[in-house]
């Protein structure tokens, strides 16, 4: 596409990164990043079938299985993920004809399965890049389809090396995070940006919706909550409990610049956002689920776990006295550029082999 080769990354609401990547690409003249978003692939017919079909095998045709396996063992119990496709074979053919990718980029595994069933169809020569958008690796993203795999951590290269995928064909970098997070600013004067006392102690609590959670009656050493992406997911029995939920001109970076800790459930780039202004991190994993990169951070001693508002009051206590130090996650501000130019740097070794071949 205009003398340039293509990388297209396909993005669901997740694949935040997308947008840092082909900002890296294209400062690069040779090549051009697109980002599609799935749902312009998505048939909405087959979504309704086959959603609820997935939503079945999964929830209870496995678990049935499973029951039954324990009285007769001849039934088998599936281990392989369920993946349904919902994309349109028509737009997604018509998507790769115009824009005749050298690479697509994607980090969801139907996703995954979508396009690479899609380019082996069409029997084009386009390389399939994963890039894994989070702490760990979904064990749905590995296939043999795919060419090279862009990690976060050497964790996830393990992972990936332990189920059969070459070292080679792996790359670790530190999942890319916008440059505004890297830049320092007074904390006392970030405060104030956002109405309050520069010596007022600050938890910006990040819920991103999800079922409510109860914030302590009576906060830590006076600790002030500022409340964003939560809408109605707070609840606070105290009426001296003061509350403030953010304006909205006031951005994720101005609130964090001004926290003095950062409690929250568990996001990958929220944790890498936190990190990359060295602040304190709380993850909030009140779920009935555990959450395995929250207990690795935990255990790096880059967290501290709590569970409800209790167990929050006193995770802030011992954050605020200075009984214990957390660890920021790796995070590097040249990631994406890195990630972008090993991308365009595989492209190019590609065809330098296909001309020679």
């Amino acid at each position: 596409m205009l003398g340039k080769d293509t990388v297209l990354f396909i993005a669901d609401d997740k694949f935040v990164s997308a947008e840092l990547l082909k900002k890296e690409l294209d400062k690069n003249s040779g090549y051009l990043g697109i980002i599609i978003p799935y749902s312009k692939l998505e048939q909405k017919l087959k979504k309704r079938i086959e959603k609820p079909y997935g939503f079945y095998k999964t929830k209870i045709e496995r678990p049935v299985s499973e029951f039954l396996h324990k009285i007769i063992p001849k039934i088998k119990v599936t281990e392989e993920p369920v993946l349904y496709d919902v994309s349109s074979k028509k737009k997604l053919y018509n998507m790769m004809f115009r824009y005749a990718p050298s690479a697509v980029v994607v980090s969801d595994g139907a996703i995954r399965n979508s396009i690479e069933e899609g380019v082996k169809k069409l029997g084009m020569n386009i390389r399939l890049y994963v890039f894994s958008d989070g702490l760990g690796i979904d064990e749905t993203l590995i296939s043999d389809g795919v060419v090279h795999y862009f990690v976060d951590n050497i964790g996830a290269r393990d992972k990936l090396i332990e189920k059969g995928v070459a070292a080679a064909a792996i790359d670790v970098n530190p999942l890319p995070v916008e440059s505004g997070y890297f830049e320092t600013e007074d904390i006392g004067t970030s405060k104030q940006k956002i109405g309050f006392e520069p010596t007022r102690r600050l938890c910006v609590v990040c819920l991103c919706g999800g079922a409510p959670f109860e914030l302590p009656v009576s906060p830590a050493g006076g600790t002030e909550f500022v409340i964003t992406g939560a809408g109605e997911g707070v609840t606070a029995e105290s009426e001296n409990l003061h509350i403030s939920h953010t304006d909205s001109e006031i951005t994720e970076l101005d609130l964090f610049r001004a926290a003095d800790t950062v409690a929250t459930r568990y996001n990958p780039h929220t944790v890498k956002r936190v990190a990359a202004l060295n602040k304190p991190l709380i993850l909030i994993c009140d779920g009935e689920e555990k959450i395995p990169e929250a207990e690795y951070l935990a255990a790096e001693g880059k967290a501290l776990i709590v569970r409800n508002g209790a167990e929050l009051n006193a995770a802030l206590e011992t954050v605020n006295d200075g009984d214990v130090y957390l660890a920021s996650d790796e995070t590097d501000p040249l990631s994406a550029n890195k990630i972008a130019t090993r991308m365009a740097g595989l492209i190019a070794e590609a065809k330098s082999g296909e001309g020679n071949s």
